[in-house]
C-alpha cells in the first residue's frame, strides 16, 4: 500500500470552538470540549491550517481511488464560511503548514502517478497565502515533482526549517529536511508508513509511524541532530499514526487509531479525547494533520481525525463528511 491510498479519497471537519452545537449521536466526547459544525463545500484532503482570519483546507471531489489527478484544491474558509480557492491541481494533500511570519503556505502532496497528473510528490510554497487566488500548483514546487515519492506530514523547527515525512512503507520511511536546493534525508529508512511529525519546546522531533504489516501505530522521539531516544508511545492502536502536534499545554495528541483523537500520555497510554468517527481505510481509523500556533489553550472537541490544527480555535479535517467543525 502507498500513502496515496492512505489519503485518496479522504474526507474532512474542521471544529471550531464557537457556541456548542449537538455532537452526531455516535461521537462521544470527553468532559470540557465543545463541538460545532460548519458546512464545506467539498470532501476535504489532509490539510488544515490557521491563518488570519480564517483556515486553509485541502478539497476535493469524493472520486475514489485511484482519483484523477489535479482535482484537489486549497481553499481559505472564514468563520462564516465564505470560501476562496488558493490554489488547484494537486493529486493527494498530505499536510500543509502556515508560516505567519513569511506569509507563507506549504503543501505536501503525493500522487504523481495518478492519471492526468501534472506535479505532484514533493513541497509547494504558496506565497502571499492570505491573498493568493486561483493559483496552479504547477509553477509552485519547492523541488522538482516526483522529489518525494510518498510525502505527508510536514513540521517547522525554531529555525524555521522544513521537516517532512517519505512514506516509503516496509523500512524505507523517511524523515526529509526540505530546503530549497533539495530534499536530505534527516532520519533514513527507520521507519514503514512515516505520517505526522511535531516539534516540543525543547526542540526534540516525534515521528508517528504505522506499521507495514498490522498498521500499530509508533511514535519515536529523536533529538535536533536526528538521533534516536526513546519510543514516545505504541505499539498500539489507541492513537493514530498519521499526524501528532503538541497543544498549547505541552501536550502530545494524535488523530486517528481506534476512530479516535487522542492523548499521548506514556509510552503504554493514551487517553481519548473523542471517539465514535466513522473514518477508517479498510481497517482501523487513520488521523490526519495536526499543527499547534502560539495561542492561548483551548480544550476542543474533533470529528472525524484526518486534519487538526490546534490555535485558540481548534480545527479538524474529517473523513465523514464535507463540512467544518
Amino acid at each position: 500500500m502507498s500513502l496515496s491510498q492512505f489519503v485518496a479519497g479522504a474526507t474532512a471537519l474542521v471544529l471550531l470552538v464557537s457556541f456548542p452545537t449537538p455532537a452526531r449521536a455516535q461521537i462521544q466526547a470527553a468532559e470540557g470540549f465543545v463541538y460545532a459544525a460548519q458546512q464545506l463545500s467539498e470532501l476535504t484532503e489532509g490539510c488544515l491550517a490557521h491563518a488570519p482570519g480564517g483556515l486553509f483546507a485541502g478539497i476535493g471531489p469524493s472520486l475514489g481511488f485511484p482519483a484523477p489527478g489535479g482535482t484537489r484544491d486549497i481553499i481559505f474558509v472564514t468563520p462564516t464560511g465564505d470560501e476562496r480557492t488558493v490554489a488547484t491541481g494537486f493529486n493527494a494533500i498530505g499536510g500543509c503548514l502556515y508560516d505567519g511570519v513569511t506569509d507563507t503556505l506549504y503543501v505536501v502532496d503525493n500522487g504523481l502517478e495518478f492519471t492526468d497528473a501534472v506535479t505532484g510528490d514533493t513541497v509547494f510554497e504558496i506565497p502571499a497565502a492570505l491573498l493568493a487566488e486561483d493559483l496552479s500548483a504547477a509553477g509552485l514546487e519547492m523541488l522538482p515533482a516526483g522529489s518525494i515519492p510518498n510525502g505527508a506530514g510536514i513540521a517547522m523547527d525554531a529555525a524555521g526549517d522544513l521537516f517532512v515525512t517519505d512514506a516509503g512503507g516496509a523500512g524505507a520511511g523517511d524523515v526529509l529536511r526540505i530546503d530549497v536546493a533539495a530534499a536530505t534525508a534527516f532520519v533514513e529508512d527507520a521507519f514503514d508508513f512515516t505520517g505526522g511529525l511535531a516539534f516540543d519546546q525543547a526542540g526534540d522531533l516525534f515521528v508517528a509511524d504505522s506499521d507495514a504489516n498490522d498498521f500499530s501505530a509508533l511514535v519515536r522521539r529523536f533529538s535536533a541532530a536526528g538521533v534516536f531516544l526513546d519510543v514516545a508511545s505504541g505499539p498500539t492502536f489507541a492513537h493514530g499514526s498519521v499526524d501528532l502536534a503538541f497543544d498549547l499545554d505541552g501536550r502530545l495528541i494524535a488523530t486517528g487509531g481506534g476512530a479516535t483523537v487522542a492523548r499521548i500520555d506514556g509510552p503504554d497510554t493514551a487517553t481519548p479525547l473523542m471517539t465514535g468517527f466513522d473514518s477508517g481505510f479498510g481497517g482501523p481509523a487513520f488521523g490526519g494533520a495536526l499543527a499547534a500556533t502560539a495561542a492561548q489553550a483551548l480544550d476542543t472537541i474533533f470529528d472525524t481525525p484526518l486534519s487538526l490544527d490546534l490555535d485558540a480555535v481548534a480545527s479538524l479535517a474529517d473523513s465523514g463528511d464535507p463540512r467544518v467543525l
